[in-house]
């Protein structure tokens, strides 16, 4: 129960037409951003801006930079972005090769994905089920890096992108090695057909010189966890 002191505080700050409440618990990703000086996110996979917007809640002050490719997604997005100086917006996937492909697009979109879709994730959320396709444009990161002016800044990589996280990694090229940390999905079970496995990402995240750190749920049935997101950091980095 609040002191005396803080209700009568309170009770002060409504009468101003204000309200206080509790700043959200930061968690072990709030933890992580604080721990390593983290300045600027790029939000590869950001969807309509939900892990963009967590991050603001939990505290990250810093630039986020969002890729989503699919066009009614991306103005969401933007809609989420507006009023928001240090939160930027890109209309494109990130990937190992620029080019410009189909995207299969889930009635949830944020299960959309350039892979097909596992029978597992529609008998678990049906709503993944692909209604339609879209054309996208994909660039890589080593191509984009100089220009979105990311010299001297600490950077957090996260990637949630339906299993295409190993093509966001080749197509860093040398500039991972910019990133103190990365926040990837992994799969327990794939729900996408060619979807690399817990194993293959973590084993190549070490190959690239990433530890992993922390994981934290993800998509589950009711009795198995499907996916977890893994959080790296760049082996050596102490803070």
């Amino acid at each position: 129960m609040a002191s005396p002191l803080i209700e009568s505080v309170r009770r002060l700050i409504r009468r101003a037409g204000y309200d206080v409440r509790p700043h959200p618990d930061p968690g072990v990703l709030g933890f992580h951003l604080r721990r390593l000086g983290v300045d600027t996110i790029l939000d590869v996979g950001a969807n309509d801006g939900r892990y963009a917007r967590h991050v603001r809640e939990i505290g990250f002050e810093g630039r986020i930079i969002s890729f989503e490719p699919l066009s009614a997604t991306f103005a969401r997005l933007q809609a989420a972005s507006a009023g928001d100086d240090r939160w930027e917006c890109h209309p494109l996937a990130l990937g190992a090769a620029d080019a410009h492909t189909e995207m299969a697009v889930s009635e949830c979109t944020e299960f959309s994905s350039f892979l097909p879709l596992q029978p597992v994730a529609q008998a678990v959320h049906p709503t993944s089920r692909p209604v339609r396709r879209e054309r996208v444009e994909i660039r890589t990161l080593d191509g984009i890096f100089a220009g979105l002016q990311l010299t001297g800044r600490t950077l957090w990589l996260k990637s949630d992108t339906q299993g295409f996280e190993l093509q966001v990694l080749e197509g860093a090229g040398q500039y991972l090695d910019a990133f103190v940390g990365v926040q990837l999905e992994l799969s327990l079970r794939p729900i996408y057909n060619g979807q690399p496995g817990f194993e293959q990402v973590v084993g190549e995240m070490r190959r690239r010189g990433f530890v992993l750190n922390a994981l934290l749920p993800g998509f589950a049935d009711d009795w198995e966890l499907l996916e977890v997101d893994g959080l790296f950091v760049r082996a050596g980095v102490r803070h």
